[in-house]
């Protein structure tokens, strides 16, 4: 006898305390920024073989690599455009064109250089404080990678995203590593921008929600995010702590 199991529904929990964010920059389906240069795409050419056949040859319009990583993924746009400087000393500076979306929320960060030591010699290591906080209650692991063929035609080497595995049921900021070229100068990424893609690493049904929460709400969950019981607690000790609180989602 066979028993069929319903596969259950992972519920990603997105928050922001922003409502422009919510309303023009939503965290959503990586397939709505297919690029453009793909969108022109024939399924087929027609090509010369070195024996002088002609045939049909299949495009990236139908590369299942391409497209099963737009349709299952999720993607982070950014939520303004944003002008960056990086000289060669590796100092930097920073413009949203709309000002930011809060007063520390979206400002660009750079870790201290004993944390990643001589590991990046070309580039400026930077962070994009984010306006999302992510909540999932079982601990599934997403990989959190850049959107290269997004990329591509827009910066080439000169900017990356840092890639990783992370979970939301302990951690819940989505601030955006990146390496910039030293000595790039000025360096535009564009409103709505997919700056991260993430990969559900299960086979569950998995829905993101976004939602709009009062500046309460938001400090709950932030504070819950970076509760540091000792000077050596990380996620694993945190979600050992007591002090969880609950976060309504609606």
């Amino acid at each position: 006898m066979f028993t069929w199991f319903k596969k259950r529904k992972i519920v990603v929990d997105c928050f922001t305390n922003n409502s422009a964010v919510k309303q023009y920059a939503p965290i959503q389906r990586y397939k709505n920024f297919y690029p453009e240069y793909w969108k022109s795409l024939p399924q087929k050419n027609t090509v010369e073989t070195k024996n002088g056949v002609f045939i049909q040859e299949r495009t990236l319009k139908v590369c299942s690599a391409f497209t099963e990583l737009y349709k299952n993924a999720y993607a982070i746009p950014l939520w303004s455009d944003l002008k960056l400087t990086v000289n060669e000393k590796k100092e930097y500076a920073w413009q949203w064109s709309h000002n930011g979306v809060g007063e520390n929320d979206d400002s660009i960060e750079q870790h201290r250089e004993h944390q990643y030591g001589k590991a990046f010699t070309s580039y400026t290591p930077l962070k994009i404080r984010s306006p999302w906080l992510i909540r999932e209650k079982q601990g599934v692991k997403f990989y959190w990678g850049e959107p290269t063929w997004n990329f591509t035609n827009l910066f080439a080497d000169t900017l990356k995203i840092l890639p990783g595995i992370i979970t939301y049921n302990v951690g819940f900021t989505t601030h955006i590593n990146l390496l910039v070229k030293t000595g790039i100068g000025e360096i535009l990424i564009p409103y709505n921008t997919p700056m991260v893609t993430l990969v559900p690493l299960s086979e569950e049904t998995v829905e993101f929600k976004n939602h709009y929460v009062d500046e309460k709400e938001w400090k709950k969950l932030y504070n819950i995010n970076f509760y540091s019981p000792t000077f050596n607690s990380s996620h694993s000790t945190k979600s050992k702590c007591p002090f969880t609180g609950k976060i309504k989602t609606q």
